[in-house]
């Protein structure tokens, strides 16, 4: 039976899939778009496009994993609006980052009551943002002898990958990799995630 990705109940052999939600959110949206509009509104014109790819796409694996892998242990991470602790240091951080597009907002609260329906909690803690909490869960599933499968398009994570962590993501030619830290780190410019050591409390 698939489990929640509690620290406390992971142990060797277990596989745990650790995914991205914000930008799992984006990537369907974008996609959503370059598909027949019939299929990206409900009958009264909300919005459902990227919900509908969203969905699927989680349904997919839960059902049937990714790159060869099942997951004993799922979790699904995402971004809070509030203000993060990077704000607070440097307060230009993301700056330039464009709002979402208008018609993603309104599927928003519908994609947390999706991933409800799925039997699943979303993880978000305020003042953090998705890639530091999952950077707490890969160091909690690594400590406990479990396998990681990051579900990601933020190459940034990428810095995570060892031979018990993966890094996948579905849309790029990338895909599972297994690559040392080392040439990763040096491929992508990553620079070094921060872990929500307070994430453990709420874990």
């Amino acid at each position: 039976m698939l489990k929640a990705a509690n620290p406390a109940t992971l142990g060797p052999g277990d596989h745990v899939f650790l995914v991205d939600g914000s930008s799992f959110v984006f990537r369907a949206y974008f996609q959503s778009i370059n598909q027949d509009a019939k299929y990206n509104y409900r009958s009264d014109g909300l919005p459902t496009g990227a919900l509908r790819l969203f969905t699927t796409k989680l349904y997919q694996f839960l059902r049937e994993g990714a790159v060869g892998i099942v997951p004993t242990h799922f979790a699904l991470v995402l971004d809070k609006t509030e203000q993060t602790f990077r704000k607070d240091i440097y307060a230009d951080y993301k700056a330039n980052r464009r709002d979402p597009p208008e018609d993603l907002v309104p599927q928003f609260p519908l994609m947390r009551e999706a991933i409800r329906a799925f039997g699943l909690e979303p993880i978000e803690k305020a003042g953090y943002e998705a890639d530091d909490i999952i950077a707490t869960y890969v160091d909690e599933a690594k400590a406990a002898g479990a396998e990681v499968l990051i579900i990601s398009s933020d190459k940034d994570l990428m810095q995570l990958v060892t031979d018990k962590v993966l890094f996948y993501d579905f849309e790029s030619t990338i895909s599972a990799s297994r690559r040392r830290r080392w040439s990763t780190c040096r491929r992508w410019s990553a620079t070094r995630l921060t872990t929500c050591r307070a994430c453990r409390a709420s874990a």
